[in-house]
């Protein structure tokens, strides 16, 4: 009745020493003064359901997020560490600028001598960065750590290909490139947020149908972390042989297309991915001597194709060595000729002979066999792209 409604809200602006319930009586008590309707519709209107998501935290993240109640930490629910790493030398810790100089000096040496090395075995492995230490430059002195460990999430493998700048990409820009990694076809993928203002974090993204009707093994892509504007992160993509995505009847193409929707803005990109033909090089193409020369004598002329190449490697030992690192296998070496085998996907047996000219070791015939002539012209792009 309206009497037990004007003590009620007598009780709240008069009696209550809660601010936010007498807030609370004012404003419905002049809501009611001035438009009953109105405030009929306020009162009885659908109103959101109220969830406690506090049980759904680990305790000692739920007391970290009180701690820093006023930082970004309690908005997205993440540690500080998730946004600011730093490292705060001891007190009394003296810094010897000449030492740290020489160190920086051979750490840059040996780093840029591990970098060739990695390159040559295994494509995908992170180079240094400019700075000796490989990490980020502290150019104010803030103290922020510049080791390689706290720019983990920050940094981009420089051999990853850029497919979506961030024009194109609603904000979001992403490096990505094929590799082989024990034994399995992967995407490595780096994404960085560069102006989306809401977080980026959940990722679906499928393949159209393609020549070597290659598809991610899980469409869904979780990453550790939200990126907030100017943060990055890496991911792997599996990447499986699925007989569905094969585009039967198309030209062979080592394009392959694809679409991504980003389930934090709903909105889809579209991408093109090339494909390096050597990731697909099984561990099993290893042949013996004596059926390489069965199999290269029984394929015959008919299906081979050769072109002279131009070899970038310091010598022939360096290009068996590069080679052998992509699964492309020696069998066996006469003078200046070299033989090796591998296997493709769809366990393809290919047969290639090098020959070297005799006074010129960045001078090489290279001549490739196979019962499956289609597959020539890419095994040859792709040693061409290894030895140049």
């Amino acid at each position: 009745s309206k009497e037990i409604m004007e003590n009620v809200l007598s009780m709240a602006t008069e009696h209550s020493d809660n601010p936010d319930l007498r807030d609370r009586g004012y404003v419905y008590w002049r809501l009611l003064s001035s438009d009953p309707q109105a405030a009929l519709a306020v009162v009885l209107g659908e109103k959101p359901a109220i969830s406690d998501d506090t049980a759904q935290l680990e305790p000692s993240m739920l007391d970290l997020l009180v701690d820093n109640i006023s930082t970004l930490s309690s908005i997205y629910h993440k540690p500080p560490e998730a946004f600011v790493q730093r490292n705060i030398s001891p007190l009394g810790e003296e810094y010897n600028d000449d030492d740290d100089d020489e160190d920086d000096s051979e750490d840059e040496d040996e780093g840029e001598d591990e970098d060739d090395t990695d390159d040559e075995a295994e494509p995908n492995e992170d180079q240094s960065n400019q700075n000796g230490n490989g990490g980020t430059a502290d150019l104010l002195d803030f103290g922020f750590d510049s080791s390689p460990a706290s720019a983990t999430k920050t940094k981009k493998r420089k051999t990853l290909q850029s497919v979506l700048a961030a024009g194109q990409g609603n904000g979001l820009r992403l490096d990505a490139q094929f590799y082989r990694k024990n034994g399995k076809v992967v995407l490595d993928m780096c994404f960085t947020n560069e102006s989306s203002p809401l977080p980026l974090s959940k990722f679906a993204i499928q393949f159209n149908k393609n020549t070597f009707a290659l598809a991610p093994a899980n469409a869904n892509i979780n990453l550790m972390d939200s990126l907030i504007q100017g943060s990055s992160e890496e991911f792997s993509l599996p990447i499986i042989v699925n007989p569905k995505f094969a585009n039967k009847g198309a030209p062979p193409s080592l394009t392959i297309q694809v679409a991504m929707k980003s389930m934090d803005t709903n909105q889809v990109v579209y991408f093109k991915l090339e494909l390096p033909f050597y990731v697909l090089f099984q561990e099993s193409g290893k042949v013996d001597k004596k059926p390489f020369v069965d199999s290269w004598q029984s394929i015959g002329d008919a299906k081979e194709l050769s072109e002279n190449v131009m070899v970038g490697l310091d010598s022939i030992d360096a290009v068996r060595e590069k080679l052998d690192s992509h699964n492309i296998f020696h069998v066996h070496t006469r003078k200046r000729m070299m033989y090796f085998s591998l296997k493709t996907s769809g366990n393809i047996t290919v047969l290639v002979s090098t020959t070297f000219a005799d006074d010129n070791d960045s001078n090489c015939e290279v001549c490739i066999r196979s019962t499956q002539p289609l597959v020539l012209p890419f095994v040859l792009s792709a040693i061409k792209s290894l030895i140049l």
